[in-house]
């Protein structure tokens, strides 16, 4: 997976969408305002042209409640002539001669751009009303430059923003596609090994073999790659359904002494030839709720790593713990060493087992069965025995 680009696109997606949203409501905030601005001008220019028609005035000058900088008014008569007027504008003819509103460029004593508002009045006057629009103007030029700088600075943040959690959220789909591609990787060497030397072994017994107790050598030592592919597959199998909806357990109430005496039976003529012993204690009376073909499975693997890696007495010992069960399986062999934090790790084998034979699955597996019980697999640290252990809850 290549996470740079991922990351980006993900990102170059978030900041376009949050862009479109950005010109969309920083649009809604400026229109809106503007037409806010707009109608509060409007009323004003409104409120004084009903002031005019409905106050009486005289002398010529009409009275200026304003800023005369901000607004003017004039009343103008049937034929076009200035009857009244604000003193700013009183050397100015009509602003305007026809009903309506309208906004001028600039108007002779009055600051900025001007809005006009003529209303006929008496049949043939108008009543004509301006204000400066610079306060308006200023206002929406500050929020278009408010807008224009926060707007790409909001979204610049806000695809710094989209990044990081684009990293975030990367972080355990990346390690899962990791995970599995190393584990596609391992199992592709793994299968590969036994593979190669089935060939080999059947190639040599084909070309060379003169006799029968030849091909029977050969052919007893493919069975053997077979047997070990068999066991790969199995134990392929295993992890693979751990890593989906997790691992399928089918539970019931264990006799746990039973359980480690069966398992330990079957290794009786493998531990004999090794001249080596096997012992088995448990509590009396202890039992568990588990799925037995799955604690068999992870007994079986610890007893053959400890038969295959080990050396001396082999003991596997039960004992109840706060809520459970555990397991464990001791030898007086040299122990896990620096190997110790990574012996769960699938395909992973200590220097000393390499040549050994073994996938490397066999204590990934049981810390999957531990997992999927609820429980936990461990190694005790120790320089003159091998120790490893599994916790298990007891799932009544």
């Amino acid at each position: 997976m290549n996470r740079l680009s991922v990351r980006l696109k993900i990102t170059l997606a978030f900041t376009i969408a949050m862009a479109v949203v950005l010109a969309a409501l920083g649009t809604y905030i400026f229109v809106e305002t503007s037409d806010q601005l707009d109608e509060s001008v409007n009323d004003n220019l409104e409120v004084r042209v009903a002031d005019l028609v409905t106050r009486p005035q005289s002398g010529g000058v009409l009275e200026q409640p304003l800023d005369p900088e901000d607004s003017f008014a004039q009343i103008i008569g049937a034929q076009g002539e200035v009857e009244l007027t604000t003193e700013q504008v009183a050397d100015e003819g009509p602003i305007v001669t026809d009903p309506g509103t309208y906004d001028l460029d600039s108007v002779e004593g009055i600051d900025g751009r001007v809005r006009v508002l003529a209303t006929p009045f008496e049949d043939e006057k108008l009543a004509v009303a301006g204000a400066s629009l610079e306060d308006r103007d200023d206002s929406v030029e500050g929020l278009a430059l408010a807008l224009a700088i926060g707007g790409p600075a909001a979204l610049l943040l806000a695809g710094l923003g989209g990044y990081w959690v684009a990293g975030r959220a990367l972080d355990p789909l990346e390690q899962g596609y990791e995970r599995e591609r190393r584990f596609v990787d391992d199992a592709a060497h793994e299968l590969r090994t036994p593979l190669a030397l089935h060939k080999a072994e059947l190639e040599v017994a084909l070309r060379y073999a003169e006799d029968e107790a030849a091909l029977r050598s050969a052919i007893a030592s493919g069975i053997e790659e077979v047997d070990r592919l068999s066991q790969l597959a199995d134990d392929l199998l295993v992890v693979a359904r751990s890593g989906e909806d997790g691992l399928a357990l089918t539970t019931e109430v264990i006799d746990v002494g039973a359980l480690l005496q069966s398992v330990a039976d079957r290794f009786e003529a493998r531990v004999g030839s090794a001249h080596r012993t096997l012992a088995v204690t448990s509590a009396p009376g202890l039992t568990l709720r588990a799925d037995r073909l799955r604690i068999e499975q992870a007994l079986t693997n610890l007893i053959e790593n400890a038969i295959r890696h080990g050396a001396g007495r082999i003991e596997v010992s039960a004992e109840p713990f706060s809520g459970g069960v555990a397991l464990h399986v001791r030898d007086e062999g040299i122990g896990f060493g620096d190997f110790r934090d990574r012996a769960f790790d699938r395909f992973s084998r200590g220097d000393a087992a390499r040549g050994r034979g073994g996938a490397g699955l066999g204590l990934a597996i049981v810390e999957t069965i531990a997992a999927a019980h609820g429980g936990r697999a461990g190694i005790t640290p120790g320089t003159t025995s091998a120790h490893v252990w599994i916790e298990l809850p007891d799932r009544r």
